[in-house]
């Protein structure tokens, strides 16, 4: 039978700067005792190299057993050896793998385990960009697993074994059931039972071990989501001559999904508007290294705040969210982290190795309804070589799973006719109007327009929204000020949009808490992206969480908005509150106001506000919050956001149109021009090179779709707006080549 040793104790740690983890270094460092799961990482020092973990452990394998290390997530290249024999490689941070031990390695008494890690970019394994930070470490469980000889497959792209797919046919419950077995005699066969809820046997089958099997089950009840997460239980025995050699069981469910391009999607035959958020896998102080403790907070918080829909970015998560999703009714976009796309075919290998990867360890999962096979490909230019590489994708998400849904997401360079938005059976766009570009208001025409182009594209939001530092607050907040009102103005009002467009299947939430990003130093704060409803620690709730709580939780409640917002200078204020009730009162100075609302908004204006404390109270049935503003003489500073390199604003340049269109000509190159048209346009990047190499350079890695100010702007500190402005005027002396005009 099987059994699985944990092996998070007792482990050495040091990291191999310089060192290729290609050969087993002859000597190692001083090394530090850790234990597992960990992270090498640390705020203000982002390693990338090199690293090893070493364990010393006995081994007592039996003759008639087999013995597998099992990896639940390695970041990003590791090998591993035992007694300084090669057992096996693995590449790519975050899916399950395992290796085999080679008796001939076993020594008696103790053997020392040898972990090589490599964190930094290979050049083609998967993600090879990204807005979040590659930790690096053994950052989930190991595991030391003994079988027997026949047994399931353990090396089976990192699955248990045995592939569970479900599915309804006219009414029935109907369990495919394909195995993977290891082993050394004949005759072995496999006894599956069913087991629903309550324990009770529905379904049966038995076969040989290396035939598919397929169990019936009449009149199923369904997955349906935040309604009713019905499970059922999956188990096989794997038998030699009657006798039990290795079981595994798994949890799962039926459901029925589709998606309408003008209806959006469809659970079990209902309409289900997905309301959702993002989320990444790290926590504050313990980074990618989160354990069960941290899984089950934020699930908590995506319950509170009412979300039916999960997209779980931009890679495999553990296993251990994936069954919180099935229990808890969470519809889910699983997705690789496919966020470059080279021309190599090595690249496009080690997607389809990831993606094999997700989708046989995840297929038994009911949650999971979306498969994502890229994420904003498009940022470093659209070239001929995707559309074949995307379709080898679809292709196999179609023959590993057909009963699901592949998913692309693009972003707002990528044309509404681009064939980007052909090769997914649903489409996201990631868009930010009213943050990096445009106003909160382009959504509007955006989705129309791309609807009205693109009418069989089921179309959805699949990432929008804004950084949040919660030290600023304003007043009348406005783009890039970073403060708490401006990330809820944002959410009301695109939001607001979002909700009247019946022919979105929805939308996520970018982000439902802050994340890291190394790369970061951005409104205030380092090595963070802040766009959360969620502080990185999971102890803030900002504003914007409550305005989504308002609009999908059903759980009766009042919040006052601005609460942070504490010190004010003014003779009155308006008092926001958010809540999922009708009507509200507010309590301020012995007065009651009333207001109701049916947007989840609550405004009470003109409320006087006295010198020094001023407790109000939001009032609606048995709900209540209570804050207190203190209105001061002079406004406070430290609530406003000082830009130490303020960002390059090119729409201040010009007055009215015909001022833009003089600073931007149609015809001829201009700052607003993205990074890839000038790169491919020479007499422009020679200018660009006479201006600035470093800038050249950085164009020619990037080769971005994002309009060059945009990257002047990552290099502000270096450049002042009147450099910026001569810059544009040399490129408008300069003709856009034919293929790159708009």
């Amino acid at each position: 039978m099987r059994t699985v040793i944990s092996m998070n104790q007792d482990w050495q740690f040091a990291k191999l700067p310089g060192e290729d983890i290609s050969r087993l270094p002859e000597h190692f460092p001083e090394m530090e005792e850790v234990k597992l799961p960990h992270t090498w990482y640390a705020d203000g020092a982002h390693y990338y190299g090199a690293a090893v973990y070493q364990k010393e452990l006995e081994l007592a394998v039996e003759s008639d057993q087999e013995a597998y290390l099992e990896f639940n997530g390695a970041d990003r290249w590791c090998r591993v050896y035992l007694n300084d024999v090669f057992l096996g490689e693995h590449e790519g941070g975050y899916s399950v793998f395992r290796v085999k031990i080679d008796r001939q390695a076993v020594k008696a008494g103790k053997n020392v385990l040898t972990v090589l890690l490599d964190n930094r970019d290979k050049g083609y394994i998967s993600p090879l960009a990204g807005d979040f930070t590659i930790y690096g470490g053994l950052y989930r469980d190991v595991n030391l697993i003994l079988v027997s000889e026949n047994h399931f497959d353990l090396m089976f792209y990192g699955s248990c074994g045995l592939i569970v797919r479900a599915s309804v046919e006219e009414g029935c419950g109907v369990l495919a059931l394909e195995p993977h077995v290891c082993v050394t005699e004949s005759g072995c066969r496999i006894a599956y039972e069913v087991l629903d809820e309550a324990g009770s046997l529905v379904g049966s089958a038995e076969e040989a071990a290396e035939k598919t099997a397929e169990c019936r089950i009449s009149n199923p009840f369904l997955w349906d989501g935040k309604e009713k997460a019905h499970l059922y239980t999956v188990k096989a025995k794997l038998l030699q001559n009657g006798v039990l050699c290795d079981a595994v069981e798994l949890r799962t469910g039926f459901k029925e999904i589709r998606m309408d391009a003008e209806q959006g999607f469809f659970l079990n035959g209902n309409h289900l508007l997905i309301q959702g958020v993002a989320k990444h896998q790290d926590y504050a102080q313990v980074f990618s290294a989160a354990g069960p403790e941290q899984w089950e907070r934020d699930m908590e918080l995506l319950e509170e705040i009412g979300a039916n829909a999960v997209r779980l970015s931009h890679y495999e998560h553990p296993q251990y969210f994936y069954d919180l999703c099935d229990r808890r009714g969470m519809v889910v976009w699983a997705e690789i982290p496919m966020l470059k796309m080279l021309e190599d075919e090595r690249c496009i290998d080690n997607a389809c190795q990831q993606m094999k990867e997700l989708i046989y360890q995840n297929i038994h999962h009911p949650s999971i309804c979306f498969w994502g096979f890229q994420n904003e490909i498009a940022i470093f230019g659209e070239e001929e070589y995707m559309y074949g590489n995307c379709q080898r994708l679809r292709d196999l998400i179609d023959e590993l799973d057909p009963n699901r849904l592949s998913a692309a997401a693009n972003l707002y360079s990528v044309k509404n006719e681009s064939q980007l938005n052909q090769l997914s059976d649903i489409v996201g766009y990631n868009i930010y109007f009213g943050w990096y570009y445009g106003e909160m208001k382009d959504y509007d025409d955006f989705l129309d327009s791309f609807h009205r182009d693109c009418p069989n594209v089921p179309l959805g939001i699949s990432e929008y929204g804004v950084d949040c530092n919660l030290q600023f607050h304003q007043e009348q907040p406005k783009v890039k000020d970073y403060s708490e009102e401006y990330q809820a103005l944002f959410h009301e009002t695109v939001y607001g949009i979002l909700k009247t467009k019946p022919y979105l299947w929805g939308s996520f939430v970018w982000n439902m808490f802050d994340f890291g990003s190394a790369r970061r130093n951005e409104g205030g704060t380092m090595y963070y992206n802040c766009k959360g409803l969620v502080t990185f620690d999971r102890s803030v709730n900002k504003d914007a969480f409550y305005y989504y709580k308002a609009q999908w939780s059903k759980e009766p409640f009042v919040h006052i908005a601005e609460h942070r917002f504490e010190k004010r200078a003014k003779e009155s204020i308006r008092v926001k509150v958010y809540s999922n009730q009708k009507e509200v009162e507010l309590i301020a100075g012995g007065v009651t106001y009333k207001v109701a609302s049916d947007n989840g908004i609550f405004s009470f204006d003109e409320i006087p506000l006295v010198m020094g404390e001023n407790q109000m109270t939001a009032v609606s049935g048995a709900c209540e919050d209570k804050v207190v503003f203190v209105r001061t003489e002079e406004p406070e500073a430290a609530y406003t956001f000082v830009d130490p390199n303020p960002e390059i604003n090119v729409r201040n340049w010009f007055l009215d149109d015909q001022e833009q269109e003089k600073l931007f000509p149609e015809e001829y190159c201009s700052v607003m021009d993205s990074v890839y048209d000038l790169v491919h346009n020479p007499e422009a990047m020679e200018v660009i090179e006479a201006w600035s190499m470093k800038l050249a350079d950085g164009m020619r890695s990037r080769k971005a779709t994002m309009p060059l100010y945009r990257v002047i702007n990552f290099m502000r500190a270096e450049f002042k707006e009147e450099q910026v402005k001569e810059l544009n005027q040399s490129l408008t002396k300069i003709k856009k080549l034919p293929e790159t005009s708009k």
